[in-house]
C-alpha cells in the first residue's frame, strides 16, 4: 500500500478554514481570544488544529502546542506541553521562563516557604495574589486554584503550577509585541486546574495578540462524571462563550460527494461506483466521519476487497466477518465500555432495529426502562452514538457498523427474545424493517422462521413501490427456501423473482426464471400462479394468443377445493388483463363486474397493483367505448381505494390511466403534468419500464401540444433507457411518437428511416391502436415526401376498418391522404363526421384536429370563408385543450388566409 497518507487529508473544510484565517486575521490585529473547535471522535478536530497551526506560522505567529491525555490529570499539564514545545517559531523567553522546570520562581518559592501550619492551597492562592497575577487578569485567586478532588494541593504539585502561571503571564505579555496562538489538543481529558484557566485566559486574549485554540469531545470521557470536577466541557465551552465571545467552529459529518472526494484522496485514484453519486454500503456506514472513511479504505486495500481494477478502484462487498475494521470495532467496544449500564441495555435493544430506528419501539423492547428512556436517549446522542433526527421520528445509530458490533457481542438468549418483541411491533407499525428480523434468522440457518419475516418486507416493498427492495427481499427468499429444501415455498419466491425482473425491465430472465419454476412445481395454486405470471409475461412480449392459451392451461391445473375459488379469481384477473392488451373492449366490460365484488371480498391474498389493475382495465375498456363519465369515476374510486390502502404503486399505476384519459378528453396541460410527475416517481424508484412508458406519454402529449424540442429530449431519454434495459415493447411504441415529432419538425427522411423497421409484422405491439398509429405516422411521413400512392397503402393498412375509430387520428390520417388523391368529397365527409363524433364526446383536441385538416382540405379548395370558420372553431379547441404553440401556429396561417371575394 506504497504511498498511503499518515493522516487523514482534509476535504470538505473551506467553510472552517476561511473562519480560521478570519480569527488569526483578528488576532493579528489586536483582537485574539479563544477558538473552541469541538466534533465526534474522528471528525477531524486535531486535523483542523494542525491546519490553523500551519496557517498562524504562514502569517509569522509563534506557536506552541500542546495536549491532554487520557488518564493523566496532572494540573495544568495541557499548558505545561505547550509551553515547554515550542514546536513552530521559537520565542526568546526571559531567564526567569527559561527555569520554569524548577522550583525556583518567586511564587513557587513563596509558597513552598511558607510555615507549614496554614494549608498549601490557601497560601497558593494568597502567592498568586502578591505576585500580581490575581490583578493583571482580572480575576479571583481561588479560579487559579480551584479544588479538583477535594483534596489539598500536593507539595510536589507547586513547582509546576506556579511555573505554568508565570509562563502564560509571560506569554501574555510577549503578545503585545508577537501574535501568539497556543494549540491545545484533546482538551476534554484536561484536568480541573487546566479547565479552569480558559475563563480569565479567554478574558485576557481578547486585549492583545494572543490566541488559545482548543480541540475537544463535546462528550465526557466517563458516564458518571467526576464529583467535584464543576461543569462539563461542554457547559464550560457554552460559559466561556457568553463572557468573552469565544469563536466555536464545531465540524460537520462529510456529505456522500466529500466522502468520494476523501477516499480517492487516500487511494490516490479514481473510485469506480455502481450508481452516480452513491457510496459502495461499506463507505456509506461511516457516517461521513473522515477518521473512519480512513480506516475502511486501509482495511479494504489490506485485505482485497478495494482494489485497482484498470484505470479506477472498485469496492467489492466485504465479507462479513470485515464489515468492521478491526480498529474501528476496537474504537466501539471502548466507546460502549465507559456507558451506564441502563445505556447499554438501550443500545443493545437499537441494535436489533437497525442503524436506523423509530424510538417508538423501545418501550416494548425495554418495558422496565420505557420511563428513562428519554434521557437515556439523549445520554447516548450527546456521546455520538446516536443521531437524532435522520427523518421526522427517525433516529440513526452513528456510525453505521456500531450496531453490527454491539449485536454480535449479545448473548443467543438476549437476541432472540429482542428480535420476538421487535418483530410484534414491527408487525403491527413499521413492515419495512422485518427484514432485518428475517435476516437474524436466516444467519442462524432457521429459514422457516426467516420467510415469514421476509414476506411482510416483500410485500410492503411492493406496496410503497421500492423496486429495488422487492428484487432483493425475492431473491434472499429464493435463497433462503433453497437453502431449507422447502419446495413449495421455492416456487413462490421464484415468481417474485420473475415479477420484479420484469418490473425493472429484464423482460427475458423474467421468463426464464418462470419456466425453470414451472420444471420443478407440483401441481396446485403455485403452478397456477405461476402460468398467470407468464401469460402476462407473453403479453407484455407481444404474444396475446399465447397468453390466453397459457391461461387455459393454468384453468385446468388440479387445484385442492379449498384454493379452487383463490385459483379462479386470480385467472380471471390475468385474462382480464390480457384481453385488455388486445382491445377487446367488449369482453372486458362484460367479465369484470361479473367478479369485481368477489375481488374485495376473497382477493386479500392477491397483490393489490393486481386487484387494482382490473379496475384499471375496465376504466381503460370503458373509456375506448366513449363512456368517459364512468371511466373516470372507476379510475377516481380506484385511486381513493389506492390511498385509503396506502398502496403507492397502485396509486401511481391509476395516477397514469387518469393521464391517458386526460389525453383522450383533450386536457393536454393536465395529462402533461401527470406524466411528468409519474415519470419522476418511478425514476426514484428504479423502474425502468414505467419511467419510459411515462415520458414516451408526456412526449407525445406534448407533441400534441406543439412543444417539439422539449418532446425531442423526452423521446431521446425514454429511448436511452429501452435501450439500457432491453424494453423492446416500450421501444416499439416510442419510436412512432419520434417519427411523428421528426415529421412536424421538418424531417420527413429521418423519420421514415426510423419507423420503416418497425412496420414488418412481429416488430409492433400487440395492440391494433399501435398498429394503427404506426401505419397512419407512417402515411402522413410518406405524403409529406410527396409518395401519394405508398402513403394510401399505409392508410388503408391504419384505417381499414373505422368502426370504433371514427376519431382517432389512423381516421384522420385515413381522410387527409384520401384528399391527396383528389377524393376531396369522400375526405371532407369522413372529416365532418370526424368533427361531429369528437364534438359530442367532448374530445377537445381530436375535435380541433378534425377541424383544423378539414380547414386544410378547404384552402386548396380556395374556400377560404369556410376555412377560416373551420380554424376559428379549431383554435378555441385547441387552446381549451392547453395546444398553445400549436394554436399560435394556426393563428398565423389563418391571419395570411386571402380575404374572401
Amino acid at each position: 500500500m506504497a504511498g498511503y497518507p499518515v493522516s487523514v487529508p482534509l476535504i470538505g473544510r473551506e467553510t472552517e478554514k476561511a473562519l480560521l484565517e478570519r480569527v488569526l486575521d483578528g488576532t493579528a490585529k489586536g483582537r485574539g481570544g479563544l477558538l473552541l473547535i469541538s466534533g465526534p471522535p474522528g471528525s477531524g478536530k486535531s486535523r483542523m488544529l494542525e491546519l490553523a497551526c500551519d496557517l498562524a506560522v504562514e502569517r509569522g505567529f509563534v506557536v506552541f502546542q500542546g495536549h491532554a491525555s487520557e488518564g493523566d490529570a496532572r494540573p495544568y499539564l495541557p499548558f505545561r506541553r505547550a509551553l515547554e514545545n515550542p514546536s513552530r517559531r521559537a520565542l526568546d523567553l526571559d531567564p526567569p521562563v527559561r527555569a520554569e522546570r524548577g522550583a525556583s520562581l518567586p511564587l513557587a518559592a513563596a509558597v513552598v516557604g511558607s510555615d507549614g501550619g496554614p494549608r498549601l492551597r490557601d497560601y497558593g492562592r494568597a502567592a498568586a495574589t502578591r505576585s500580581g497575577l490575581s490583578k493583571d487578569w482580572g480575576v479571583a485567586a481561588e479560579e487559579l486554584f480551584p479544588p479538583s478532588d477535594g483534596k489539598e494541593l500536593r507539595l510536589e504539585e507547586l513547582p509546576a503550577v506556579a511555573a505554568s502561571l508565570r509562563v502564560l503571564d509571560h506569554l501574555s505579555r510577549a503578545s503585545l509585541e508577537h501574535p501568539v496562538v497556543v494549540a491545545l489538543d484533546n482538551f476534554h481529558w484536561a484536568d480541573p486546574s487546566s479547565r479552569s484557566l480558559l475563563r480569565p485566559l479567554a478574558r485576557e486574549a481578547r486585549k492583545r495578540s494572543l490566541l488559545v485554540a482548543v480541540s475537544y469531545d463535546a462528550e465526557e470521557p466517563s458516564p458518571e462524571g467526576r464529583p467535584g470536577d464543576g461543569p462539563t466541557m461542554e457547559e464550560l465551552a457554552h460559559s466561556v462563550q457568553r463572557e468573552s465571545g469565544a469563536v466555536r467552529l464545531t465540524l460537520r459529518s462529510l456529505s456522500d460527494t466529500q466522502v468520494l472526494r476523501l477516499t480517492e484522496e487516500l487511494l490516490q485514484g479514481p473510485l469506480s461506483l455502481d450508481q452516480p453519486g452513491k457510496l459502495p454500503p461499506i463507505l456509506a456506514r461511516a457516517n461521513g466521519n473522515p477518521f473512519f472513511v480512513q480506516e475502511i479504505v486501509r482495511a479494504g486495500l489490506r485485505d482485497g476487497w478495494i482494489a485497482r481494477r484498470g484505470e479506477a478502484f472498485r469496492v467489492h462487498p466485504p465479507p462479513e466477518d470485515l464489515q468492521v475494521p478491526t480498529l474501528l470495532r476496537w474504537w466501539v467496544h471502548r466507546r460502549i465500555q465507559v456507558l451506564m449500564p441502563e445505556d447499554r441495555n438501550l443500545l443493545e435493544a437499537i441494535s436489533v432495529l437497525g442503524s436506523e430506528f423509530d424510538p417508538r419501539a423501545l418501550p416494548a423492547l425495554l418495558p422496565e426502562l420505557a420511563p428513562k428512556l428519554k434521557r437515556a436517549l439523549e445520554r447516548l446522542e450527546t456521546r455520538y452514538a446516536l443521531v437524532h433526527p435522520v427523518r421526522p421520528s427517525v433516529w440513526q445509530v452513528q456510525p453505521g457498523f456500531l450496531a453490527a458490533v454491539v449485536r454480535s457481542e449479545m448473548s443467543g438468549e438476549l437476541l432472540r427474545r429482542l428480535h420476538r418483541r421487535a418483530g410484534e411491533w414491527h408487525a403491527a407499525h413499521d413492515p419495512q424493517a422485518v427484514e432485518r428480523i428475517a435476516m437474524h434468522y436466516h444467519r442462524a440457518q432457521e429459514p422457516v422462521l426467516a420467510l415469514p419475516w421476509l414476506d411482510r418486507a416483500w410485500k410492503a416493498a411492493s406496496d410503497r413501490g421500492d423496486l429495488e427492495a422487492q428484487l432483493r427481499y425475492a431473491r434472499e427468499g429464493e435463497e433462503l427456501a433453497r437453502s431449507g429444501a422447502l419446495a413449495d415455498a421455492l416456487v413462490g419466491w421464484e415468481r417474485r423473482v420473475a415479477t420484479s425482473l420484469f418490473q425493472t425491465g429484464d423482460a427475458v430472465r423474467a421468463v426464464t426464471t418462470i419456466e425453470h419454476a414451472l420444471e420443478t412445481s407440483p401441481p396446485g395454486l403455485a403452478q397456477v400462479e405461476l402460468l398467470c405470471e407468464l401469460a402476462l409475461l407473453e403479453t407484455h412480449r407481444g404474444n396475446p394468443e399465447k397468453s390466453l392459451a397459457i391461461l387455459n392451461r393454468a384453468d385446468s391445473v388440479l387445484v385442492d377445493k379449498d384454493q379452487r375459488s383463490l385459483a379462479d379469481l386470480r385467472i380471471r384477473i390475468y385474462r382480464c388483463e390480457v384481453l385488455n392488451r388486445q382491445q377487446r373492449w367488449e369482453e372486458v366490460c362484460r367479465e369484470v363486474p361479473r367478479f369485481l365484488d368477489r375481488l374485495d371480498e376473497e382477493g386479500a391474498e392477491i397483490e393489490p397493483r393486481r386487484r387494482m389493475g382490473v379496475r384499471i382495465s375496465y376504466a381503460t375498456a370503458l373509456v375506448a367505448r366513449g363512456e368517459f363519465a364512468q371511466g373516470k369515476a372507476v379510475l377516481l374510486d380506484a385511486l381513493s381505494r389506492a390511498r385509503r390502502a396506502g398502496h403507492v404503486t397502485s396509486e401511481a399505476n391509476v395516477r397514469t390511466a387518469l393521464g391517458i384519459l386526460a389525453v383522450t378528453l383533450g386536457d393536454l396541460g393536465m395529462a402533461k403534468a401527470i406524466f411528468e410527475q409519474a415519470s419522476e416517481e418511478w425514476r426514484r424508484r428504479g423502474a425502468l419500464t414505467n419511467q419510459a412508458i411515462n415520458l414516451a406519454n408526456a412526449a407525445e402529449v406534448l407533441v400534441h401540444m406543439g412543444d417539439l424540442e422539449p418532446a425531442k429530449h423526452a423521446l431521446e431519454e425514454a429511448l436511452e433507457l429501452c435501450e439500457v434495459a432491453g424494453l423492446s415493447q416500450v421501444q416499439a411504441m416510442t419510436l412512432p411518437i419520434q417519427a411523428r415529432c421528426l415529421l412536424e419538425l421538418g424531417d420527413p427522411r429521418r423519420a421514415e428511416e426510423l419507423l420503416r423497421p418497425l412496420l414488418p409484422a412481429g416488430r409492433l405491439l400487440s395492440q391494433q391502436e399501435s398498429s394503427r398509429e404506426a401505419h397512419a405516422t407512417m402515411a402522413q411521413i410518406l405524403l409529406a415526401q410527396g409518395k401519394v400512392e405508398e402513403a394510401w397503402s399505409e392508410a388503408q393498412q391504419a384505417g381499414h376498418d373505422l368502426s370504433g375509430m371514427i376519431g382517432s387520428y389512423a381516421a384522420r390520417t385515413y381522410a387527409v391522404v384520401q384528399a391527396a388523391r383528389g377524393e376531396s368529397s369522400q375526405a371532407e365527409g369522413l372529416l365532418g363526421r370526424i368533427a361531429e363524433e369528437t364534438a359530442r364526446s367532448g374530445r377537445k383536441y381530436d375535435h380541433a384536429m378534425a377541424l383544423e385538416d378539414l380547414g386544410d382540405l378547404l384552402v386548396k379548395e380556395a374556400r377560404y370563408s369556410a376555412a377560416r370558420a373551420a380554424w376559428n372553431e379549431s383554435l378555441g379547441q385547441l387552446r381549451a385543450s392547453g395546444a398553445l404553440a400549436r394554436a399560435v401556429k394556426l393563428e398565423a396561417r389563418r391571419n395570411a388566409l386571402p380575404l374572401a371575394r
